[in-house]
């Protein structure tokens, strides 16, 4: 079993590490001179939000969430403004949440507060503000690679289109580009796709890919899947029963609960929401949670645990459970887009990532001095995409558990001189979190030829690859014809009998 090296902490989870000026560092390569950052790629999950599922223990007023930092929202004419105009004239729409969620019994229940499922909170907006500070004080100031002053040139911007990262988006410009940088009528686009069809929400993608589905529901079958969810079943089994959703159906259905047993509880993510709050966790009454208790153990198979002491049963979900959940999510993370992947089924990475790793593959330079359309290429997404991306690097254990609010992969292109030749060579660094990927030697991928490409970060590597590899890495995880790499085989390639354990 993989040991999980990150111990769980609001400061694990509830706000990524970023690149600061006092830990960045200049890459050095011996016999190349003159390096110099030409392209830097971030790809970024969201900042802290507000839950996306709905406890019971929500409606029933336990606690508040509030979204004030996005209550007002100014829409404004594109047009650029006549002489008799001013932009305060422009904005011509405000739109304004509602700060008080209706108690009439025709209304249906929410939390308390003012934010929606999912939404951005003040905290998640402040982090990426103070990323873009980060980022300004080592890419303006430190190295001088993008203008002080606002250049849309140099900027390409992409988020999936959903709130929460549209204006963490905002939010970081907002802190690279701070107040008085901006020149006269020049803005930056955000653009967005479908969510159906977006590259950046790559855990949507096996709905169109039948292939996908089947190979996700192929990795869980192997001995090691089986031994996790034999491990962590009792705490898993715990959650489910301290912690049921709003819905009606999700407590009453025996097949619905069965079925959630079957993995990792969607929950925890609403849990490890109130840790980052430090909010109570969820309770139930005395009998409900004695009840609750002995029916979910009995479908999951463990022991009800109704006593704890000896006596009566705890009725709420304790921290240590919770921190459980955290590294029981980190590995379901890693297993599925990392170990089982390159272990046993790399096509996972090219169905599954290779669209997103092709928008990569576009947004760098070709070797040799190829040209550089923009400078800074952003692409905001979220925890299952950096999971996807991570696992498709083969990142070592120790980078690679669920990725916190506001995680980020920072791809830069350094360009220099070879000493013997005189000709330009380029050089990718990745930096995770703010330190420098260190890549696992375990995870070359079973079913690949030891001459495929693959950037090795990390001890005797270093931190720096030759961007033609790079290059050749992303090409070879992915796929031509995304439609045809969907069909489902008619022989036994993707059934169980073909994997090797």
């Amino acid at each position: 079993m993989r040991a999980m090296q990150t111990h769980p902490s609001s400061r694990t989870y509830c706000s990524a590490d970023t690149p600061t000026p006092p830990t960045y560092t200049h890459p050095k390569v011996p016999g190349k001179s003159g390096l110099t950052l030409i392209k830097a790629v971030l790809v970024a999950r969201h900042g802290d939000r507000a839950p996306q599922n709905m406890l019971r223990d929500d409606v029933a007023g336990n606690v508040t969430w509030n979204c004030n930092n996005v209550e007002y929202m100014f829409l404004h004419d594109a047009s650029p403004p006549t002489a008799e105009e001013t932009n305060a004239d422009l904005e011509v729409l405000v739109s304004k949440k509602v700060t008080k969620i209706s108690e009439k019994p025709w209304m249906p229940r929410m939390w308390a507060g003012t934010c929606a499922l999912a939404d951005l909170t003040a905290k998640g907006r402040t982090m990426f503000v103070d990323f873009g500070h980060q980022m300004r004080e080592i890419y303006v100031e430190q190295l001088g690679f993008l203008s002080a002053m606002l250049n849309p040139d140099e900027l390409n911007v992409h988020a999936t289109a959903i709130s929460r990262t549209i204006h963490s988006a905002q939010s970081l410009l907002q802190g690279l580009y701070p107040r008085g940088t901006h020149p006269t009528n020049r803005h930056v686009t955000i653009r967005t796709r479908p969510i159906d069809v977006d590259p950046l929400h790559s855990n949507k993608l096996h709905v169109q890919c039948e292939r996908l589905a089947r190979l996700h529901a192929l990795s869980k079958q192997t001995p090691l899947w089986a031994h996790f969810m034999e491990r962590s079943a009792a705490n898993r089994a715990r959650i489910e029963a301290l912690a049921p959703l709003k819905a009606a159906k999700s407590t009453t259905s025996t097949k619905a609960l069965a079925e959630s047993l079957k993995g990792v509880p969607a929950v925890i993510e609403n849990l490890w929401c109130r840790r980052c709050w430090s909010k109570p966790l969820p309770c139930l009454p005395r009998d409900e949670a004695r009840a609750s208790l002995s029916r979910v153990a009995t479908i999951a198979g463990v022991p009800a645990d109704l006593d704890d002491d000896g006596g009566e049963p705890d009725t709420c979900l304790q921290e240590s459970t919770v921190d459980q959940a955290w590294l029981d999510k980190s590995f379901d993370f890693w297993y599925r887009n990392n170990y089982f992947p390159n272990q046993h089924r790399h096509d996972i990475v090219r169905l599954e990532m290779g669209p997103f790793l092709r928008d990569m593959l576009g947004a760098l330079p070709t070797p040799n001095g190829g040209k550089v359309e923009t400078k800074l290429h952003v692409f905001l997404s979220h925890d299952g995409t950096l999971s996807g991306l991570l696992g498709a690097l083969r990142a070592a254990p120790g980078h690679h558990t669920w990725p916190s609010y506001r995680s980020n992969v920072v791809v830069e292109v350094w360009a220099g001189t070879d000493d013997a030749t005189g000709k330009p060579r380029e050089f990718v660094r990745i930096l995770h979190d703010g330190r420098p990927l260190v890549t696992d030697p375990d995870m070359a991928g079973a079913d690949e030829g030891e001459n495929a490409p693959w950037c090795r970060f990390g001890g005797e590597h270093g931190d720096l690859c030759p961007l033609e590899t790079f290059r050749g890495f992303l090409e070879s995880h992915s796929v031509e014809e995304w439609e045809e790499a969907c069909l489902v085989r008619d022989d036994a390639a993707d059934g169980a009998d073909a994997l090797d354990m």
